[in-house]
């Protein structure tokens, strides 16, 4: 008996030291993870297969599969987007193929809105996609949250919408109970764990996921959104609110919430109207100012609760997840082979050659510029705290979001040829002063800072597309017989208008007159002719109209007639404090005062100047006199 209780007692010590040391290495494996470490977790369709051969082996391996439809015709109708998976050589495929092209809106198709078709991909036409491990961003370790790290899909948050009559209001359902930004009872909430959830996870790591209560999707936000707050929901995978993608430790910067868009979602719709960018525009949970609007995400990264269309099929879903770091410590990593490559990865930069030199950073070369997260690990570093013009050559062919994050001191920007500004690409460049384009520019508002006040240079005849900020000065130019004609309203000091003579000088060969369509006011140390006065003027706080840059060095003593290139050259290397213009004060005239009316006009002050030391003598010897008589 003593001995059965002996055993007994081994047992259950034994038993408590394995759970004890069970719970510990789970802890331990829980703790083991940081906010920031990497992970990969499931595999979604994501990279395009671009090996013809491949691609037809995995035709003969599909073609006795049947097509499955993705359900896109909401609003009834035939359907017309369909897809099939199938597995060759231990590595997971996606077919894609539809018969019309997808409606920005979600509710239905359009003919070609640009989204698709864009980005290579054609109606009539079998595309292959690779199942790629998933990659996701921890965080935060205690609750096990993670967000994926480019965008997998796009896909509305709801699909079907209902107007109610007589009003502006957009709900969910039939009934009216639900407005139509209600994610709580939105399709994109049912895709996510459904649909999403059982293409991306094995019943193994679906084994991993932790269903927790989301937080109010409205906090953080104005009072006036509290009018579309919705219900408490229970989820494993979802969308982040506005709070959560605004929440520093977890977004350390707006840089940090861009989000580049998979081959696969490009196919399904992801659109942001410029097909040289990579970055795109992603869904949060929380409501945007109307019934029928969406919070979310830019491609630059800011959190946005004004103009995205909940019923949106052009935007990104980005998505999140709870999972026990724990558990998913123990599934070992990917559970599929890790596929090879269809080519070698190359550098962003491949394609781009840069040249430095007296503070000017000449991009040449082919292709964009891509979105930087980390300046340190690009070509760039090393001229970001000097650099402060920047010459885009023509071949450069967009500038992505920050891509010259961190170009502290950038006051000039010289585009040589066609470009595109992607949302965001200058936001965080707060000196920019000055745009000088030689052809067209496709920008976005969101391509500078807000408030700042940036001169914009264009060409008549091939004006920018899109939106600038407000404070931007719009400045169409034009060359006539060597006479460089800017319009608009424009007031520059000498130095900002001796910057652009330079830049200016690389489209003519030379230029030698420089007229504003409306008055232009110089600052110090400029001076005019008056040719009814006979004499030079000083130009503080007055208006020049029509000026030339015939300037005359009182060190050398000679008027000069030169290209403006070769004048600023001169001025800077000469140091050059006091010169003087000559102002065309009548249209089409063109005055040059000889060298005897400046020699006059020296005389005369030297004579005033000499008068006004005799007067301050004689006053000052007075002053002297009387004191002598007082005493």
């Amino acid at each position: 008996m003593r001995r059965t209780k002996i055993i007994s007692v081994f047992f259950c010590v034994f038993a408590l030291l394995i759970c004890g040391f069970t719970v510990l290495s789970a802890a331990a494996d829980e703790t083991a993870f940081t906010a920031g470490n990497t992970i990969e977790f499931g595999s979604y369709p994501q990279s395009r297969v671009t090996d013809e051969t491949l691609s037809a082996k995995l035709n003969e391996e599909a073609a006795a599969l049947p097509w499955q439809s993705y359900g896109y015709n909401v609003t009834g109708g035939t359907d017309f987007a369909f897809y099939k998976d199938v597995t060759y050589e231990s590595v997971r495929y996606r077919a894609v193929y539809f018969t019309l092209y997808r409606h920005p809106e979600g509710y239905g198709t359009a003919v070609d809105y640009g989204g698709q078709s864009a980005r290579g991909y054609e109606t009539n036409t079998v595309y292959w996609f690779r199942y790629d491990p998933i990659s996701w961003t921890v965080l935060d370790p205690e609750q096990g949250l993670v967000i994926a790290n480019v965008i997998l899909d796009s896909q509305a948050v709801n699909d079907v919408s209902y107007r109610e009559t007589g009003t502006s209001n957009y709900y969910g359902d039939p009934e009216h109970l639900y407005y139509l930004n209600n994610y709580a009872h939105s399709t994109i909430r049912t895709w996510l764990s459904d649909t999403f959830a059982q293409t991306a996870f094995s019943a193994e790591e679906a084994g991993v996921l932790r269903e927790k209560t989301l937080s109010d999707a409205t906090e953080g936000m104005d009072d006036y959104y509290s009018k579309f707050a919705f219900e408490s929901t229970q989820d494993a995978v979802f969308l982040l609110s506005y709070a959560e993608a605004l929440n520093n430790d977890w977004f350390a910067s707006r840089t940090a919430r861009v989000r580049s868009g998979t081959d696969y979602a490009m196919a399904q719709g992801l659109n942001n109207l410029n097909p040289a960018s990579s970055v795109y525009f992603w869904f949060l949970r929380s409501p945007g100012q109307k019934s029928e609007i969406q919070c979310y995400v830019s491609s630059d990264g800011q959190v946005d609760p004004t103009c995205a269309e909940t019923g949106g099929s052009d935007i990104g879903i980005c998505p999140a997840a709870y999972l026990s770091l724990a558990d998913y410590a123990l599934l070992g990593g990917p559970t599929q082979d890790e596929p090879t490559p269809d080519e070698p990865t190359v550098s962003p930069y491949e394609n781009i050659v840069l040249d430095f030199a007296d503070g000017i950073l000449t991009v040449s070369g082919t292709g964009a510029l891509p979105t930087v997260t980390d300046l340190a690990q690009t070509p760039l570093a090393e001229y970001a705290a000097d650099c402060k013009v920047i010459v885009a050559e023509n071949g450069i062919t967009a500038v992505n979001s920050d891509a010259f994050a961190g170009f502290n001191a950038l006051n000039t920007l010289i585009l040589n040829g066609d470009i595109t500004l992607d949302g965001g690409a200058f936001a965080g460049n707060g000196g920019l002063e000055t745009v000088i384009c030689a052809g067209t520019v496709r920008t976005s508002e969101a391509a500078f800072p807000a408030d700042q006040s940036i001169r914009f240079y264009e060409p008549k005849g091939a004006l920018h597309i899109g939106a600038l900020p407000e404070a931007c000065n719009v400045l169409p130019y034009a060359f006539e017989d060597g006479t460089l004609v800017v319009e608009g309203d424009v007031e520059m000091d000498v130095y900002a208008l001796l910057d652009l003579m330079t830049a200016m000088s690389g489209y003519s060969d030379e230029i030698r007159f420089v007229r504003f369509h409306t008055y232009v006011s110089l600052d110090l140390p400029f001076y005019v002719y008056d040719e009814a006065a006979g004499r030079y003027v000083n130009t503080e706080d007055d208006t020049l109209r029509d000026v030339s840059f015939s300037v005359w060095f009182d060190e050398a003593g000679e008027w000069v007639n030169v290209s403006f290139n070769e004048f600023c050259v001169r001025a800077a290397d000469e140091n050059v404090g006091t010169f003087y213009l000559v102002a065309q004060t009548q249209a089409g005239e063109d005055i040059q005062p000889t060298g005897l009316a400046l020699v006059m006009q020296h005389i005369q002050e030297g004579f005033h100047r000499v008068l006004k030391w005799v007067v301050g003598l004689l006053n000052y010897m007075f002053n002297l006199l009387s004191k002598f008589k007082k005493k």
